[in-house]
């Protein structure tokens, strides 16, 4: 457990991990949020919510994940997967700009490491769900009205939120030998 903002958290963390278990095969980078209440419109928010947002969801992944690869390097082997979200191919529509920047940046930092990884044999994936229901983003959706909820539903083709299992589920898969190529 660390503070995903924190770099020297995040080196302890891995390092800690690789002590406890002898190795990494797998990081999962799922750290991250967007805003608590209503979002703020791009020219009212403040610098320091822009930048508390990149660095929970995008500069925590690429640090966990500069701290895990030498392991995997050496091993020639492992598998990284990255939460990002729907927002980062369209604007969210519970979160600001800067999380939408920041999900974006996921996917382009993923696709890199994809390329730089590959000859490792080190997988590089990343999910982009849409709304989940996770304890955080079911409290927020409940702060909407009903016309805002189904507003937000009629934007979904399957026309509801997703539950967290149907995620984890995916991430086993990518985790797992059946996704050896992927």
């Amino acid at each position: 457990v660390c503070d995903a903002r924190d770099r020297a958290a995040i080196e302890r963390c891995v390092a800690d991990a690789e002590r406890r278990h002898g190795r990494i095969d797998l990081l999962v980078n799922n750290a991250g949020g967007g805003t608590t209440g209503r979002p703020l419109e791009a020219d009212e928010m403040p610098d320091a919510e822009w930048v508390d947002m990149i660095d929970l969801n995008l500069t925590s992944v690429y640090r966990f994940c500069r701290a895990a690869i030498p392991g995997m390097k050496a091993r020639r082997s492992g598998s990284i997967v990255n939460m990002a979200s729907v927002a980062a191919h369209v604007a969210s529509n519970l979160s600001n700009v800067a999380y939408t920047a920041a999900k974006t940046g996921m996917v382009g930092l993923s696709r890199h490491l994809a390329k730089e990884l590959g000859p490792f044999g080190i997988r590089v994936n990343t999910l982009a769900p849409g709304i989940v229901a996770s304890e955080r983003v079911a409290t927020k959706y409940a702060t909407y009205s009903e016309a805002e909820q189904a507003g937000i539903l009629s934007r979904i083709p399957l026309g509801r939120i997703g539950r967290v299992d149907e995620i984890a589920s995916v991430v086993v898969f990518l985790a797992s030998e059946g996704a050896s190529y992927i």
